[in-house]
């Protein structure tokens, strides 16, 4: 259990100037208005993993994340991925970074609820999945 709530405070909080998961600012990056929006992604800090990110604005307008989104797109292509695998890419780490936005609150018996259906649904709706067994998934 500690191990993994060391693990966790990695990821969600980080050190002033470290950037966790490169590929998300990527994204928001070089993404365009329509894709973001489709994958219901708006701004980077409304997502817990990138909130409290020292610098980030600077970084994204620096042109160094949408020149690796570029190479990454190039990459992907290269190694097979068409532009609709490339696209449930996008999707499923949308999914990831909404997931993380999901709040829980404790109930009894060591399970818990979801305090956020609003963001339950974005992520049930990005992986095609029903709310009902979502939710199953994530509070047993």
């Amino acid at each position: 259990k500690q191990w993994y709530q060391r693990r966790v405070r990695g990821i969600v909080k980080r050190n002033a100037g470290d950037f966790n998961f490169h590929v998300f600012y990527y994204m928001f990056a070089g993404l365009g208005k329509q894709a973001l929006l489709k994958n219901y992604l708006v701004k980077p800090d409304s997502h817990r993993y990138l909130q409290g990110t020292e610098g980030m604005d600077a970084y994204l307008k620096s042109g160094k994340p949408t020149a690796m989104f570029e190479e990454l797109v190039l990459a992907l292509s290269d190694v097979g991925f068409t532009d609709k695998n490339i696209a449930t890419l996008w999707r499923l780490l949308a999914a990831v970074l909404h997931t993380g936005d999901i709040k829980f609150a404790e109930e009894e018996e060591e399970r818990c609820s979801v305090r956020t259906p609003t963001v339950l649904t974005t992520v049930s709706t990005l992986l095609s999945i029903e709310e009902d067994i979502l939710t199953a998934a994530l509070t047993s």
